[in-house]
């Protein structure tokens, strides 16, 4: 039996930019032993998402968003 502890990151975007690069360097350093990652983007993957996929974090992308369509899950 698996009893890692989940955590799930949630960004908007995972373009270049502090918050993005904050939440990589998060994912990427945690204690895999005890924990299992994994991150997901609200609107649009970018280079934070690749590096993130590189260092071995699982990406989930949150499905409905559509671009030019009223997003009522962020302010951005």
């Amino acid at each position: 039996m698996d009893n890692k502890i989940p955590i799930l990151i949630v960004n908007s975007t995972l373009h270049i930019g502090g918050a993005e690069q904050v939440a990589a360097r998060l994912a990427e350093g945690v204690d895999r032993e005890c924990f299992d990652v994994a991150a997901c983007y609200l609107k649009e993957p970018g280079l934070v998402a690749d590096q993130m996929v590189r260092g071995g974090v699982e990406l989930l992308q949150l499905p409905g968003f559509e671009p030019g369509r009223r997003d009522y899950l962020t302010s951005l």
